[in-house]
C-alpha cells in the first residue's frame, strides 16, 4: 500500500469521527509510532471488546502484513472488510488494495487482480489504484498492462510524478527507447528536482 500511516488515519477519523474507544485510539497512537508490540496489544483489546471493530483489524492487518504473518494478515483483512459498511466505499477500497497486496505475497495473483478490480469499481477515479497495479504487472513483466494503468493513472491526474516515472521504466524495459525519452522528458520538466528521472535518462 503506498498511502501513509497519516493519511490513512486522516482518512478513517474524518469518516468516523473521533468518538472511539481508549484501546483503539491507544493502539492509534502505537501505529502512528511504529511500535507494533503495543499497537497489537490494543487493537487486540478492542477487537475482544467489540468483534465486529473494522478498524481494528484493518490496523492490525497491516501490522501483520509488514511483519509478514500471512495467515493472521488475510484473517484480519477479512473481517476488517466484512465489517465495514457498503457506504464506506473508499475506506472498503483501501482494505481490498491491501488485501490484494498480500495475495502479492503468496503469489496468489488471481485473487491480488480480483481485489484490485472491486477497489477500483469502489473508487474509480483514485489514480493511487492505478499506479499500485501497474507495478504488480511491471513486476510480472506485463509491461502493457502496466502502460495501461499508468496512463489511466495521469488521465486522471496529469501531474503525478510516480506514474511519469513509471511509466518511462515501463518502456525503458521494453526497450521502446523514443517514447521512454519522451515521457522522461516530460518528466524533468514537471519535475526538474527529481533525481530518478535523470537517473532514467541516464540509462537510456
Amino acid at each position: 500500500m503506498k498511502k501513509t500511516i497519516l493519511l490513512l488515519i486522516v482518512l478513517f477519523a474524518s469518516l468516523f469521527g473521533n468518538a472511539q474507544s481508549y484501546n483503539f485510539e491507544q493502539g492509534v497512537k502505537a501505529y502512528k509510532e511504529y511500535d507494533w508490540e503495543k499497537a497489537l496489544e490494543y487493537f487486540g483489546r478492542e477487537i475482544n471488546d467489540n468483534p465486529k471493530a473494522p478498524l481494528s483489524y484493518y490496523y492490525r492487518a497491516i501490522i501483520y502484513n509488514y511483519q509478514n504473518q500471512i495467515s493472521s494478515a488475510l484473517s484480519d483483512i477479512n473481517n476488517a472488510i466484512k465489517y465495514f459498511t457498503r457506504k464506506d466505499k473508499s475506506i472498503l477500497a483501501v482494505a481490498h488494495r491491501l488485501r490484494g497486496d498480500i495475495y502479492v505475497k503468496i503469489e496468489n495473483y488471481d485473487k491480488t487482480f480480483e481485489d484490485y478490480s472491486i477497489a477500483l469499481k469502489l473508487s474509480p477515479d483514485d489514480p493511487e489504484i492505478y499506479i499500485d497495479r501497474a507495478q504488480i504487472y511491471f513486476d510480472l513483466i506485463q509491461y502493457q498492462k502496466a502502460e495501461a494503468d499508468y496512463n489511466q493513472a495521469l488521465k486522471i491526474d496529469e501531474s503525478l510524478v510516480i506514474a511519469w516515472a513509471g511509466l518511462s521504466r515501463n518502456y525503458l524495459s521494453q526497450k521502446n527507447y523514443p517514447e521512454a525519452e519522451k515521457t522522461l522528458n516530460k518528466l524533468i520538466k514537471l519535475a526538474p528536482k527529481y533525481t530518478e528521472g535523470y537517473k532514467f535518462r541516464a540509462r537510456l
